[in-house]
């Protein structure tokens, strides 16, 4: 009896590719985003993305339970930081999909779910025209200027 695996190859090679070329689209829109808030704010930011767990607590509590394994939910934080500064605030929350699509993006209370670019740009186009994050957008641009102006006054001492 003869096998022929090459459709089943090829198959697996497309899909592959598709992946490939989601994961490459949302970068791009992600990447797009960070330039389009580093203009608006007048700041050079980055983003980093960090795992979100079940028992997210403040570190107080995360002390008690350290040798407690940790759950984690499947989505992560976005957050904005400016390096200059250390000064970081959450975006939003997002969980990816190890096929690229669907990616879910939370804000607030508002829950979107993506399945190509244009559904993806799009729900953080909500995020980014919500009032809530215009306010947090305000909160971390002045947070860099203090800590950047408690430098200056710390290197004049």
């Amino acid at each position: 009896m003869s096998f022929n695996f090459d459709e089943l190859l090829n198959q697996g090679k497309d899909a592959a590719d598709l992946v490939t070329q989601n994961k490459r689209e949302i970068n791009e829109v992600l990447t797009n985003l960070k330039e389009s808030i580093s203009r608006f704010l007048e700041l050079d930011i980055k983003f980093m993305e960090q795992t979100q767990y079940e028992d997210d607590k403040p570190s107080v509590y995360r002390v008690a339970t350290m040798f407690e394994p940790r759950k984690k939910t499947g989505y992560s934080y976005i957050l904005i930081e400016n390096e200059e500064t250390g000064v970081s605030k959450t975006l939003m929350t997002i969980k990816r999909s190890s096929e690229g699509y669907p990616i879910k993006v939370v804000h607030d209370k508002n829950h979107y779910s993506a399945d190509n670019q244009s559904e993806f740009a799009q729900a953080v186009g909500s995020v980014v025209s919500n009032s809530q994050t215009h306010l947090m957008f305000r909160g971390f641009k002045r947070s860099v200027e203090e800590k950047r102006q408690q430098t200056l006054d710390a290197d004049k001492s």
